[in-house]
This record gives structure tokens, C-alpha cells and sequence, in this order.
């Protein structure tokens, strides 16, 4: 409700001018602060009804939660692959030597590793370089 002059002259008109003045003043301000607050109030429920699109948890949470979550199954099902082929590719460092050139059964399993530099073509086979493997 907004103050008027004539709503404090009818209120206060045994008090002085100068205390009438000052009570106006200070309801002003106090009005002032009573809309600013509601405004902010109503700024602060538009932008929580904004990022909940009108729901009750914030869409934006759970759209984070479930992105983390498909990450991290995806993250997962790739560090198994990538363990896998280690493992192949150590398995099959275990059959070479570094003096005897011997073949690899398969066919398309030795290019990456003599692509990294652990194994060398030599004859009809392969043998080992001086390169550790870590697996």
C-alpha cells in the first residue's frame, strides 16, 4: 500500500510539520524497500522457474547428472577395450624373442605394434626391440 501525504497529515495532525515530514519519509523509504523486495522476490521465482522449466528439481541438475552418467559408462567401456588390446598385444609380445624371428598368427595384429616400435620385421617373422611394454 502506498503512503500518501494526505493518509499522514490525517494520521499525525496534532504532530509538527517537521516529525510529519520525517514519518513521511521514512514510510517512503519503507515503501521504496517493500517493492524493491518483492521485485527481486518475483526476478529470484522467475529465474528458478526459468532453469526448472516450471518443474520441481532443475532441469539443468538432472541433464548434468544423467550427461556424468552416460560419460562415464562410455569412459568405462572404453578403458575395457583399450585393457583388452593391451592384454592381446602382451600375449603376443610373449611368443617373440629378440634373436629368433618368429611369425604371429593372425593376420592385422602385428601393425600396431610395430607401428609403437616394440617389434621389428625381421625374416619371415618378428622379433622383439629393446622398447618395454607397459601393461
Amino acid at each position: 500500500m502506498k503512503t500518501t501525504r494526505r493518509m499522514i497529515e490525517a494520521e499525525f495532525a496534532d504532530a509538527p510539520i517537521a516529525l510529519q515530514h520525517m514519518i513521511a519519509e521514512l514510510r517512503a523509504d519503507l515503501d521504496a524497500a517493500i517493492h524493491t523486495a518483492q521485485l527481486w522476490g518475483h526476478r529470484r521465482r522467475a529465474k528458478k522457474a526459468a532453469a526448472t522449466n516450471g518443474h520441481g528439481g532443475t532441469t539443468i541438475t538432472h541433464a548434468l547428472a544423467l550427461d556424468a552418467a552416460r560419460r562415464a559408462r562410455t569412459r568405462g567401456e572404453w578403458s575395457r577395450e583399450r585393457d583388452k588390446r593391451r592384454r592381446r598385444s602382451a600375449a603376443i609380445l610373449k611368443t617373440l624373442s629378440k634373436t629368433m624371428a618368429r611369425p604371429i598368427p593372425g593376420t592385422g595384429r602385428a601393425a600396431a605394434l610395430i607401428r609403437q616400435g616394440y617389434i621389428v620385421k625381421k625374416d619371415d617373422g618378428y622379433v622383439l626391440t629393446d622398447k618395454k611394454f607397459e601393461a
